[in-house]
């Protein structure tokens, strides 16, 4: 059995083995073990500039890389809690050639240049965490209701004789039983699965997005040969929508649907056009 410091040699190793580093001209980026709920490892550059030996995130807070995209409404709350851990941490900022923000830390002393990595990176991970919480709940809450009642709604006008909310599909693998669909309509052989993406924020939307692309992808994995028609409903009307930011979420999760993507508020027939009227018309036993 283990004793009480080889498990402290083993974790030791394995956050040793979570560090990598690329070099980049002058720079050297350092890939740390520390990560950002947005899924990113987070990276910082060192260079020696003078005397001084400078720790940066590389521009990449400003450029986004994180996908720390920050709503208009949550912008005054966000800047409050940035200056919070610069303070904390002891970082610096400037705009490299009056273009690009940077947030650093210097050092005259190399021994010292491991303890700027460690803020600087536990500093980058504190804003990206920061900017992928939503603020506005309320708000968040109200339009995505207000969406999902628009579609429900139209759905239930439609096809309310094989329409079921909120299911599962409970007789193919067991892997499925917990996947959950905004919408079913079974008619027939023919099972169309519904997803809805909606979102307040940018986060909320591609989060909506790679969700409803999961859950797709889950029913091709696990559906053991039968055939289901994936659809996606999209709100672009959401304040989270937009195209530069969500548009290579909205392209996988077309490729993993094999249909247009329906934009619900734009052009609702396109929905019509994958699940015919027909199906909402019930069954008639004609013996009778």
């Amino acid at each position: 059995m283990a004793t009480l410091t080889d498990i402290f040699q083993m974790v030791k190793t394995d956050f040793s083995n979570l560090t990598d580093f690329r070099l980049r001209g002058s720079t050297i980026e350092i890939m740390t073990c520390v990560s950002t709920i947005t899924n990113h490892y987070v990276s910082v550059f060192v260079s020696q500039q003078d005397n001084a030996y400078v720790v940066s995130d590389g521009g990449w807070l400003a450029k986004e890389y994180y996908e720390n995209s920050v709503s208009y409404e949550d912008e005054m709350i966000v800047q409050k809690l940035e200056l919070q851990y610069r303070k904390y941490f002891g970082v610096e900022t400037t705009l490299h050639e009056g273009l690009v923000r940077y947030y650093y830390k210097t050092t005259g002393k190399i021994e010292l240049v491991s303890a700027l990595v460690y803020d600087v990176s536990n500093y980058i991970a504190a804003v990206v965490n920061s900017h992928s919480i939503s603020y506005n709940e309320g708000r968040e809450q109200s339009q995505r209701q207000r969406f999902n009642h628009d579609v429900n709604s139209f759905l239930w006008d439609k096809y309310s004789e094989h329409l079921t909310f909120n299911d599962s599909l409970t007789n193919c693998h067991p892997e499925l039983n917990s996947i959950k669909f905004n919408a079913i309509i079974r008619h027939h052989t023919d099972t169309y699965l519904i997803m809805y993406v909606s979102g307040y924020s940018r986060q909320n939307f591609n989060k909506d997005a790679s969700e409803a692309y999961t859950h797709f992808q889950m029913v091709e994995k696990y559906s053991q040969g039968a055939e289901f028609i994936k659809i996606a409903i999209i709100n672009t009307n959401a304040n989270g929508y937009v195209p530069v930011n969500a548009n290579s979420y909205l392209k996988l999760l077309q490729d993993q649907t094999h249909n247009q993507l329906v934009e619900f508020y734009k052009d609702v027939n396109t929905l019509m056009q994958y699940v015919p009227l027909e199906v909402s018309e019930p069954i008639i036993d004609m013996e009778k």
